[in-house]
């Protein structure tokens, strides 16, 4: 089962997102944060009481290289 949940100040939360499933009988809830760096909203995913919770995106070579594309994309020149 899947839940998503933004990490914004407005709820469900990430934490609301894990109870539910946890109330649906699931044990092993796994928090995926789909943020580019550590700080503030990755804190409160990592808080959010999963069993499991990913890395920030940014920290992947993938990303960087994307990044990269898509910038030598819009500017007409080459990364």
């Amino acid at each position: 089962m899947v839940l998503t949940r933004g990490p914004k100040a407005s709820t469900p939360t990430p934490a609301d997102a894990v109870e539910a499933l946890r109330a649906a009988g699931h044990h092993r809830v796994a928090v995926a944060r789909f943020l580019m760096a550590p700080g503030h909203f990755a804190r409160r995913a990592a808080r959010a009481g999963g069993c499991l919770t990913s890395a920030p995106l940014g920290a992947h070579p993938d990303v960087a290289r994307l990044v990269l594309k898509r910038f030598a994309e819009a500017s007409g020149g080459t990364a």
